[in-house]
């Protein structure tokens, strides 16, 4: 399966990279790399009076496969179930992604809203795309991607054109720049007369971990803010988290926030085979069907970006206190109690952990001594969305669900 990030508004789908089959030295037989997919998002707004984020919604996924490819793709509210986005999948021979149709849950019914097609060379390259909006009960025409220009299987350029209504016209050139590790550091839009339209530059932090994507327009001769978006990862390396902020009055204002659950796409055929899982900052490799168990557990799956322990153990200072998120919550969601567990290797100094309804008002508050990991009961609270928030000389929160 190739790769594809696909993105229509707030519905984000993420297909990430096929099987690939691989021997490990002393990992006890052949290995497979786990096909992770998004099993939730946890959506933010900020509230400025506030000062801190507030969960808006719970976006849950679910997954249709046929012939090893993705289907289609659905997600739905977690809390009432009901349906809200959906994407289906057509493929060309040698499962080629080929057109992707969004729609939308409306009173009942799904309803046609985008359609994107895409066309390869014989090498697989994209050479065309093509988007289009179901508008007044006909598919009309918004905008094409074309001549792309390559330098080996890394995109360089393309030009972007817009549909006049009855032809498409050139509207600016894509040109995308990369460092020597090959990282997207610079995109920049410019119309065929030279003038600048949009501009985007990707900061790239420790581990070659894309840190801050923010797009700049050209306005009155210069370059001005218009939108960015700071990324967290987990200590696997994949996304766990993105800010979104807008550029008003001269400052950059937080907006939105998403948080990303991930679970591992079912690989019947291949439930003897293991996966690589950082556990505690070590990497281990389990049978795929215990990935479950940790997965509640806190660990991540793929190999640790820092090992902390082990034989391979390296330097704990600075960059795994930045990684790493300074307490692990789970299982998510519970049913009886909740575990909390303060990561060892926090810099933080923690007193208290408050557990907050959904309103904000505290419902209990339990004393931190020398433990780092407490295990909350639930008692008599109700079903529903409760706060963790671990408090000492900084205070961190995170959403919790009881069954």
């Amino acid at each position: 399966m190739t790769k594809n990030i696909i993105s229509t508004g707030l519905f984000v789908i993420i297909i990430l990279t096929g099987l690939n089959l691989l021997a490990q030295t002393g990992s006890g037989g052949m290995v497979v790399d786990p096909v992770l997919r998004t099993e939730m998002i946890y959506e933010y707004s900020w509230d400025a009076a506030k000062g801190e984020w507030v969960l808006k919604n719970t976006v849950k996924y679910d997954y249709t496969y046929g012939n090893e490819e993705t289907q289609e793709i659905t997600t739905s509210d977690y809390v009432t179930g009901i349906p809200k986005n959906r994407v289906i999948y057509q493929y060309a021979a040698g499962k080629i992604l080929r057109e992707a149709l969004y729609q939308d849950y409306i009173d009942g019914t799904w309803v046609d809203n985008r359609r994107d097609t895409w066309i390869q060379n014989s090498d697989g390259l994209n050479i065309e795309t093509i988007i289009q909006y179901f508008l007044g009960g006909h598919w009309k025409n918004i905008s094409r991607y074309t001549d792309y220009q390559y330098e080996g299987r890394r995109l360089k350029q393309y030009t972007f054109q817009s549909w006049n209504g009855t032809d498409w016209a050139d509207s600016f050139y894509d040109s995308w720049y990369y460092n020597e590790n090959g990282q997207l550091v610079l995109r920049t839009q410019i119309r065929l007369n030279g003038t600048p339209v949009n501009q985007f530059i990707y900061d790239i932090g420790i581990h070659n971990l894309r840190e801050r994507m923010t797009i700049n327009n050209w306005i009155n001769d210069g370059w001005a803010g218009f939108t960015r978006r700071n990324y967290e990862y987990n200590r696997c390396g994949t996304t766990s988290a993105v800010d979104y902020q807008d550029f008003k009055n001269g400052e950059w204002i937080n907006t939105m926030r998403q948080e990303y659950v991930y679970s591992m796409q079912p690989l019947e055929h291949m439930r003897r085979q293991k996966v690589a899982v950082c556990h505690r900052g070590h990497t281990i490799y389990v049978p795929i069907t215990a990935v479950e168990a940790h997965l509640s557990h806190g660990d991540c799956l793929g190999k640790c970006l820092v090992e902390e322990r082990g034989p391979f153990a390296e330097s704990t200072s600075g960059e795994v206190n930045r990684l790493a998120h300074p307490f692990t919550v789970f299982p998510v969601p519970a049913i009886e109690s909740i575990t909390v567990r303060i990561n060892l290797d926090s810099l933080q100094r923690f007193e208290r952990i408050e557990l907050a309804d959904y309103n904000g008002n505290v419902v209990r508050t339990i004393r931190i001594n020398d433990e780092y990991e407490i295990v909350i009961p639930r008692n008599n609270l109700a079903p529903g969305f409760y706060y963790i928030r671990v408090a000492g000389d900084e205070s961190f929160s995170q959403v919790i669900v009881f069954k």
